[in-house]
């Protein structure tokens, strides 16, 4: 049901040309066309027709009468998509060569490098898109000039890390991770290997054992910061080895602060306070304030 009962049109002629407007809308969706590119692009241009014939404000109102099946922002799409399309013939051929609406509308929103750089690598599917969307995007930002350097790189890994867990930016996020790897753990100020396993671009073994440590991992140099989740111990990042509490065993037990160049622990209040530190950069915390508790 219709959520506007009647609809008053301005005149006539207008009437008759708006009726003629949705009714070929109506026969393009009869078709079975909804997941068209070309069918979305000639339904944006009608309703821009349409748009264009009705007073100021009538818009609106006029679709949720006569078209009440399509949400507004669905049709917004379209007929920004067929705007900028009819003001480029390029654009236009281009536009009719995607398999996803979604990728076609947002392509004629992209700089024209990036529409360019979409065109030759031939991503019309969604997925395809998305990834050189992203890549270009995230490529654009490292060269602003404009923003702080270790801002640009910090808001780019956090993307990367992100887009790790998406299927279809995890190649590229790899690619962008090992052009600048080195940069990306100098602005950190961690080794390259801990930034590995944090982004997700290496993995190594859940710690094991159910005391209270940071643990060596077998087969792996590095350390591991872990975080209880109330069932087991979860790796968070891995951590410097001079912030390790030995206790003469032979792996380490707890977390605590040692400076590289003192044979003996530091006072229980700065060690705390690596601690706390520690907790803060990884976004971990304690289970308890005391110092050697399990994080």
């Amino acid at each position: 049901m219709n959520e506007i009962a009647t609809f008053q049109y301005p005149d006539n002629t207008i009437a008759e040309q708006c009726e003629q407007i949705a009714t070929a809308v109506e026969v393009i969706n009869a078709g079975r066309v909804l997941h068209d590119v070309k069918c979305r692009l000639e339904m944006g241009r009608l309703l821009n027709q349409a748009k264009v014939l009705l007073e100021h404000g009538q818009f609106g109102p006029w679709l949720r009468w006569r078209l009440p099946d399509w949400s507004a922002e669905a049709i917004r799409g379209w007929r920004v998509m067929a705007e900028r399309a009819d003001q480029n013939p390029t654009l236009w051929e281009n536009v009719k060569l995607f398999h996803s609406v979604k990728a076609a509308e947002e392509y004629v929103l992209l700089p024209e490098a990036t529409q360019e750089r979409v065109i030759e690598e031939q991503a019309f599917t969604w997925s395809k898109f998305k990834a050189v969307q992203w890549d270009a995007a995230m490529r654009d930002r490292l060269e602003d000039d404009k923003l702080d350097r270790d801002t640009c790189f910090g808001d780019v890994l956090f993307a990367i890390e992100e887009a790790k867990d998406d299927p279809a930016l995890n190649e590229v996020a790899t690619a962008l991770y090992q052009e600048h790897r080195d940069m990306f753990a100098r602005l950190a100020d961690r080794e390259p290997t801990e930034v590995d396993v944090e982004v997700g671009i290496k993995t190594t073994r859940e710690p094991t054992g159910d005391a209270p440590r940071a643990q060596m991992i077998e087969g792996d140099s590095g350390y591991w910061l872990c975080k209880w989740d109330g069932e087991k111990f979860n790796p968070v990042a891995a951590v410097s080895a001079h912030l390790l509490m030995w206790n003469g065993k032979a792996e380490p037990s707890l977390l605590a602060a040692f400076p590289k160049t003192n044979d003996g622990p530091a006072s229980v209040s700065w060690q705390s306070a690596v601690m706390d530190a520690a907790c803060r950069r990884v976004n971990a915390s304690t289970l308890a304030s005391t110092y050697g508790e399990v994080l």
